[in-house]
């Protein structure tokens, strides 16, 4: 099973318990991701967060991820809520 650690929380996450992505926006930062998976309530992290970018690399090991989608959403200004990725 592959596993990413989110830093800032020391949370680990397996890929294969991920069943949503989401974009939010936030007061608190520019963008926040939220992270839906089986093991309880969504992982939230901000995309300024320390190694956010390696969730890029994560994220292309999921089936059906449309990276263009993936970057057009976070370069939007402002940031738009919206689903980047569902498990089918």
């Amino acid at each position: 099973q592959r596993q990413m650690c989110i830093r800032d929380s020391g949370k680990t996450l397996s890929l294969e318990s991920l069943h949503k992505i989401e974009l939010r926006e936030s007061e608190a930062y520019a963008a926040i991701w939220v992270l839906h998976h089986a093991g309880g309530d969504p992982m939230i992290v901000p995309i300024s967060a320390q190694g956010s970018d390696r969730l890029f690399d994560a994220f292309t090991g999921l089936s059906g991820v449309k990276m263009d989608t993936l970057v057009a959403a976070i370069n939007q200004v402002p940031v738009r809520s919206q689903v980047i990725w569902e498990r089918s």
